[in-house]
């Protein structure tokens, strides 16, 4: 998300709030879908498709889609064989295959791939911008 924040304008009440969203989506690992950041923030869904119209380009699913993506590769750099089921429960996924998708949609490959290049690989992989 550091990305979005440095490239947003000066900030005027809905910049602010559009920094916000930005800060409370990269800061808090406890947000992982939209209506739990609009929430947070005591806003609606629909406000905050305004504000990232407005603001930034990607969704706030887009965004919260590729943060839950950046946690995953965290986790299975530090636990290369963490249970890809727990794991996606744990991100809020509704099951392993919508994060298998997601995650090779945003890295080219799957969690069982980018866990098993890890060793080979530390540092060469990209990890999603946040």
């Amino acid at each position: 998300m550091r990305w979005v924040v440095e490239r947003m304008p000066a900030a005027d009440a809905r910049g602010l709030e559009a920094n916000r969203m930005a800060e409370l989506a990269d800061s808090e690992p406890g947000l992982l879908r939209v209506p739990d950041l609009a929430a947070a923030m005591g806003a609606s869904v629909r406000t905050l498709e305004r504000l990232a119209a407005d603001f930034f380009g990607p969704t706030p699913a887009a965004i919260m889609r590729r943060r839950r993506i950046q946690m995953a590769a965290e986790r299975l750099r530090a636990e290369p064989d963490a249970a890809l089921a727990d794991l996606a429960q744990e991100l809020g996924y509704a099951d392993q295959p919508h994060l298998t998708r997601d995650f090779r949609a945003v890295l080219g490959m799957t969690p069982r791939e980018y866990a098993a290049a890890v060793p080979d690989l530390r540092g060469q992989i990209p990890t999603p911008e946040p």
